[in-house]
Order: structure tokens, then C-alpha cells, then sequence
């Protein structure tokens, strides 16, 4: 079992090599970059000594040294009552984060609720006019008792005077952890709060806000909990006055042209007064070669009351510009004649923007994973079957050899009691067969002067002789020392006499003789009802009486 698990591991990991060498698993949500190891750490903090200049952001929430958990050393920071989502741990850094400059930042987070939360770190950055502005640095959906570790790259805008960084979370009852919290000093870079570079994947949640999505039009977008596929919050678009007017994101900053993306969203319309079914499209807009373009993703009929998936790959040409990501009703089949369904507002969540290679990678192993899986669960159940074939063999051994005596490898006394006691209850069929006992003679003579080597020799000589010819018609057992029953469904007297004359003749170094006598039912003796007892007695009395004879023939060994 060890060989089979160790060979399914090994090429598992030679699978993922060859064939997956550039996979990545990002946090869902914003998009990071990979660590460069010259970077220069410019900022570490792990809670071992302390606070650290860490406070609640805003003064209403408690913050303490927690030992129960940790992801480095033996402490964290935790962070409970928070009055708002954003009243979280909190650092300064305008004296670390230079303007213009870009830093990897990396931390890792611990929640302590029972369900998946989102937990958000944040850059709170100030201009010279004093205005506020927040950059995501990362985000990630941290499972119960977890420890998530949460990545992002920045560069800090040049117009910054002063800036802090925060974890918050939209469930204000949800106490977290922070631990490891780490800073880097890399390359210049553009300033982008959503940056594709060494991204494979996007997703907009609407937990923290719209994430960036505006009207397509005249419409309203708001973030609501009224529905939500994940999470609390979705994207309701309503107050639409046109057929395309649907919630939109401008996506230049996060895609690149030349690369195959797949796009997917969950939509749900609701209302009364909508029909049961209508139909939706996720599509892009573009420019390229100074012409609007548009894309059409997936289409796609959907039921009231239920969140359904709209998804489709499409690579946009390398000459792209000003692209963005849309989802809507369909177009209607006569533009002149605009219902109330083809203005119906709907929500949007899940919005997701992956690359498709990183898909077909991720099948690529999920589909090896699962014939690993099965490859192991029938050698599981091939294992599993041997040995419970060998305990099955082990156990009927034991039974066996429970029924049979171990020298003549005939059925013991124990076999015999239990076949009578089954003939008593069943005496009708007594009808149908013979008893024959047989005994060793001249057995005390041949131990006392030949040995008791040769008079178990005896024993088994006879057992041999008996269990030959009977064969498949009957049974042998050793009742005593040097005692057999047969029970045989025909007369075998006749053929055993024969067989144990031939032996007799075969002089071996001690003399060789075997009394035997048979009975049957006999009504004229038994009555109408068979008995065993009886039939056992008269053959008993029929052995004695060849035994008698032999004695007479044989004084000597007497």
C-alpha cells in the first residue's frame, strides 16, 4: 500500500513539473506580483515585542498580543469589537512607503468564524490637498481556523504627503488575527491600484463597494444584500431607460491584449412583473484601429429567481485600447418595440477574469488528480479484497483444522458428536446411509513391543486406507485412539475389508489388522422411525465380532 502511494505522489509531482511548471494560485480578488529576492526589506513586523506602533484605525475597536495563534514566532495581533467594517489593525508608514517608489507587501491573516470571510488589507494614502484616496493591496477569503497569506504590489503615488495601511473586513463581529507582516523595496513601476502584471486571475465581490464598476448609460449601479451569490453584497443595476444601459468596468489596467482570458459572471433578475425567462449576454467593448468594437462572450436564457452563470473565453487583439467588461440584456429582436423585460434591473456578483491557460492547467491536474484518485481507490479496493480473502482463507483454515484431527487429518471426535446430534434431530436420514466402525488391532502389542512410533503408524495406515476408499461417498472420523466411523452413503464394508486385508499383507515391522463392521436402518429392528443410537450399536457389535475372528486367527499378538 506505502509503494502504491509513494508511485502516485511521485508522478503527481513529475506530472506537475513537466506540465505545469509556471502554475500560480493567487488570492482571489486584486493582483500581485512575485517576490524578486534582491528586494530589500524595508519593514517587518511579527507581534513578538509587541504592538509595534500598530493602533485600531478610527480608536473603536480593541487590539491585544494574542498567543493562541501565530503564524511566526509565538504571537499574532488580534482585533475585535470593531464599531465599523474598517476599524481595523492599523500602521503608519509615511516614513517607510517613499512616494513614487514600489513595494511588495506581504502578510498573513487568521479569522476566527465559522464560515469564509473576506479580509481586506488596505494603503490609506493623503495628497498635498489633503484628500483621501485607498489602493487595495490585497485581499483574500480566509476559511475557519485558517491562516491566509496575503500578497500585493503597489507603487505609492508621487503626490502623496502621508499614507497607513489597515486590515478591515465587512462582518464588524468577526475577530481576526495579523501576523508576519512584511514590506519590500522593488523597481519603479505605474502607479495602479489593480495591476495585471504577473496576474492570472480577477474577481469582483462587491463586499468592500462597486469595485470600480460604473453605468453603462444612465442607469443606477449600487451595491445591495438583498441577493448575493457569495458573500453579502451583489451589484444591482436598475433605473435602466435603454436595452444596452448595464453595469460596466473599464479592465485596460488588468488584462493584457495577445491573451486568452475567460470572463464569467452570476446574474439573477427578479420582479413579478418580469417574465419567467429572458435572455442575458456578458460581452466586451474596445477600440482598435480607431473603431469601437464589441464581443459578445456568452448569451445565455435564464430563469427568474435564479443565479445562472455567464461565461466565454475571447483574446483581444494586440491593438486594443480602452477595453471594458459589460453584462446586459440581450439585444431585443425589434430595437423599436423596448418592453418593460428588456429594461428589467438584475444583479450582478462573482465577476471573474482568469487566465484561460492557468484553466486548462488547473483541469489539466484536476483531471490527473482524479484518475490518481481512482487509480489508488482500485488498488485500495484490490488490496482491500486480498486481504479480506486471506482473513476469509485464514478463518475457513481455522475451521477446518477445528474439525479435523491433526494426525490422521481425519474429522475428529468433536465432528462426530456434531453429526449425530444432527442425525438425532434428523433421523429420516438415517435411512439413506451406512455406519462402519473400524479398529486398529493388536495396537497395545505394537506399542509395547515395536514402539509407540509404530503404533501411531498403525493409526494413520488405517486412517489413509479408509479416507482412500471411501473417497467423495462418505466420512471418516477418529472417535478414540484407535477407533473410526465411516459414514458412507453406500455399503463400503466389502471394499474396506479388501483394502485392509491387501495392508495387513504388507509387513512394514509390526502387524497390521482392521476390524471392521457396518449397520444400517433396519425397520424390522429400529421401528418405522430410524435411529441412530441403534444403528450405531449393532454396528459396533458387527465390528466386535471380526475383531473376535481376527484375535482367533492371530493369538500371537494378542
Amino acid at each position: 500500500m506505502k509503494k502504491i502511494l509513494s508511485a502516485l505522489f511521485t508522478a503527481a509531482t513529475v506530472f506537475s513539473i513537466i506540465f505545469c511548471p509556471d502554475i500560480s494560485f493567487p488570492v482571489s480578488g486584486y493582483a500581485f506580483s512575485d517576490y524578486k529576492p534582491d528586494e530589500q526589506i524595508i519593514y517587518q513586523q511579527d507581534f513578538e515585542d509587541g504592538f509595534g506602533n500598530w493602533a485600531p484605525l478610527g480608536g473603536t475597536a480593541d487590539l491585544k498580543i494574542d498567543t493562541r495563534y501565530s503564524r511566526k514566532g509565538s504571537s499574532s495581533l488580534q482585533v475585535s469589537n470593531r464599531l465599523e467594517s474598517w476599524n481595523g489593525p492599523c500602521v503608519s508608514t509615511t516614513n517607510i512607503l517613499l512616494p513614487g517608489e514600489t513595494y511588495s507587501f506581504e502578510a498573513w491573516v487568521h479569522q476566527d468564524g465559522n464560515e469564509m470571510h473576506t479580509i481586506n488589507w488596505t494603503l490609506q494614502i493623503t495628497d498635498s490637498k489633503g484628500k483621501n484616496d485607498y489602493l487595495r493591496i490585497a485581499e483574500g477569503n480566509v476559511g475557519a481556523d485558517e491562516w491566509k497569506d496575503l500578497k500585493g504590489k503597489l507603487t505609492i503615488p508621487e503626490n502623496t504627503e502621508s499614507s497607513c495601511m489597515y486590515f478591515e473586513t465587512s462582518d464588524i463581529e468577526l475577530c481576526f488575527n495579523v501576523d508576519a507582516v512584511t514590506v519590500k523595496g522593488g523597481e519603479q513601476a505605474e502607479v495602479s491600484s489593480l495591476s495585471s502584471t504577473g496576474t492570472v486571475e480577477f474577481t469582483y465581490g462587491f463586499e468592500e463597494g462597486t469595485d470600480g464598476w460604473k453605468p453603462r448609460g444612465n442607469e443606477a449601479v449600487s451595491r445591495s444584500s438583498n441577493f448575493s451569490y457569495l458573500g453579502r453584497y451583489s451589484l444591482y443595476v436598475s433605473e435602466r431607460t435603454k436595452f444596452w444601459n448595464a453595469p460596466a468596468i473599464n479592465i485596460s489596467s488588468v488584462i493584457k491584449p495577445g491573451i486568452c482570458y475567460e470572463y464569467s459572471s452570476y446574474v439573477m433578475y427578479n420582479g413579478r412583473s418580469y417574465e419567467n425567462e429572458h435572455d442575458f449576454i456578458i460581452a466586451l467593448e474596445y477600440t482598435s484601429d480607431g473603431k469601437i468594437n464589441y464581443q459578445v462572450l456568452d448569451s445565455k436564457t435564464l430563469q427568474k429567481g435564479n443565479w445562472s452563470r455567464l461565461s466565454g473565453d475571447f483574446t483581444l487583439p494586440e491593438s486594443a485600447t480602452d477595453i471594458s467588461l459589460y453584462i446586459q440584456t440581450a439585444d431585443p429582436e425589434d430595437p423599436s418595440n423596448i418592453t418593460e423585460n428588456d429594461l428589467m434591473c438584475f444583479y450582478i456578483d462573482n465577476v471573474t477574469i482568469m487566465d484561460s491557460t492557468v484553466i486548462k492547467q488547473r483541469q489539466l491536474i484536476k483531471n490527473f488528480i482524479i484518475i490518481a484518485l481512482v487509480t489508488l481507490s482500485f488498488a485500495a479496493i484490490i488490496i482491500i479484497s486480498l486481504i479480506i480473502i486471506k482473513k476469509a482463507n485464514e478463518t475457513s483454515t481455522l475451521i477446518a483444522n477445528a474439525e479435523k484431527d491433526c494426525m490422521t487429518d481425519t474429522f475428529n471426535r468433536n465432528s462426530f458428536e456434531i453429526q449425530i446430534a444432527h442425525l438425532e434431530n434428523c433421523p429420516e436420514e438415517c435411512r439413506k446411509i451406512y455406519i462402519t466402525l473400524c479398529d486398529v488391532n493388536f495396537l497395545k502389542h505394537i506399542n509395547d513391543n515395536y514402539g509407540h512410533q509404530k503404533g501411531d503408524d498403525a493409526i494413520i495406515r488405517c486412517a489413509e486406507i479408509l479416507k482412500k476408499t471411501t473417497g467423495s461417498k462418505g466420512s471418516v472420523y477418529r472417535t478414540g485412539g484407535d477407533e473410526f466411523v465411516c459414514i458412507t452413503k453406500t455399503n463400503m464394508q466389502d471394499k474396506i475389508k479388501t483394502a485392509m486385508n491387501i495392508e495387513s499383507q504388507q509387513y512394514k515391522g509390526y502387524p497390521f489388522a482392521v476390524a471392521v463392521g457396518t449397520a444400517k436402518y433396519d425397520p424390522s429392528e429400529d421401528g418405522n422411525v430410524p435411529d441412530i443410537k441403534l444403528i450405531l450399536a449393532r454396528s459396533d457389535k458387527e465390528m466386535y465380532n471380526d475383531k473376535q475372528q481376527i484375535k482367533e486367527s492371530s493369538k500371537n499378538f494378542i
